[in-house]
């Protein structure tokens, strides 16, 4: 997963890079290796890119799981996945590098056992809310685990027939409508959190004009003691003057290996970054 702001050049080069790291990552995650057999991030994908290509911002969401399509094994839809993605992250990197600045989020997705699966259970989120003074869309990925029945009671949905992760973003949009601060849900979100809550949030509002806040926030439940489990979901805020954001900590040890320059990189957990533009 990975969510990011561009606002020049060298901003665009970094994060293109990084784009095509997170297909590797989600090929073959060298961390999660280390704790299960099932290491690939093969059950869908999706993301949000808004982007200035010199003609006003445009704004693309997708999101793809072949599970939905294919009358075929789990092999061949993870096959299938995987070379969608890559596809994906070849146009998205021309996107960026031909584009002046913007935002993206990327995530693929690897589902937790009895979750749903489909295409519009592919991360990111999307809720939008409509007002007499203009438009507001919320654009949510998740990587960790929430207990969602807990969740659902709350919102009064199904728990069954919806993610954690959907659960989550439907809880956390009805907040913010009710005028609560950002920070202050996510807060809130700890107790319901089992393992991690690292969130990329895009929020897009329309009024007189189009403005687009980037956040990341995380936090990783006090029961996880697992040292390699931990490594696993430890977060990794950068800023460089060029780009900021947030990437899984597999993507940031494929960018040291190529030897990427972050420039400002903090691991710090329980942390809420946000990145304006537009």
């Amino acid at each position: 997963m990975l969510g990011v702001v561009w606002r020049d050049v060298d901003g665009a080069e970094l994060v293109a890079k990084l784009t095509e790291l997170l297909y590797e990552a989600a090929s073959n995650d060298c961390l999660l290796k280390e704790l299960t057999s099932n290491y690939r991030h093969c059950d869908g994908y999706g993301y949000l890119i808004l982007y200035d290509d010199g003609n006003g911002l445009r704004l693309a969401i997708e999101k793809f799981d072949a599970f939905n399509t294919l009358n075929v094994g789990g092999n061949d839809i993870c096959a299938t996945n995987l070379k969608a993605l890559g596809s994906t992250v070849k146009m998205l990197t021309k996107i960026i590098r031909n584009s002046k600045e913007g935002l993206l989020i990327l995530h693929a997705r690897k589902a937790g056992k009895g979750e749903p699966r489909g295409v519009m259970h592919a991360h990111p989120y999307i809720e939008s809310v409509a007002a007499r003074d203009g438009y507001r869309l919320i654009a949510l990925a998740h990587n960790g685990g929430v207990d969602k029945n807990s969740l659902a009671r709350l919102i009064n949905v199904d728990p069954d027939v919806y993610t954690d992760t959907h659960i989550l973003t439907l809880w956390l949009v009805r907040e913010l409508i009710r005028g609560k601060d950002i920070k202050h849900v996510l807060n809130e979100a700890h107790k319901y959190t089992r393992t991690a809550l690292n969130l990329v949030i895009a929020n897009i509002e329309v009024k007189k004009k189009l403005r687009a806040t980037l956040y990341a926030y995380s936090y990783i439940s006090e029961r996880i003691k697992d040292r390699k489990r931990l490594e696993y979901y430890k977060p990794v805020f950068f800023k460089t003057l060029g780009a900021e954001g947030f990437i899984s900590s597999t993507v940031k040890l494929l960018a040291e290996r190529r030897n990427l320059d972050l420039g400002i990189v903090s691991e710090e957990t329980t942390y809420l970054f946000s990145a304006p533009i537009g």
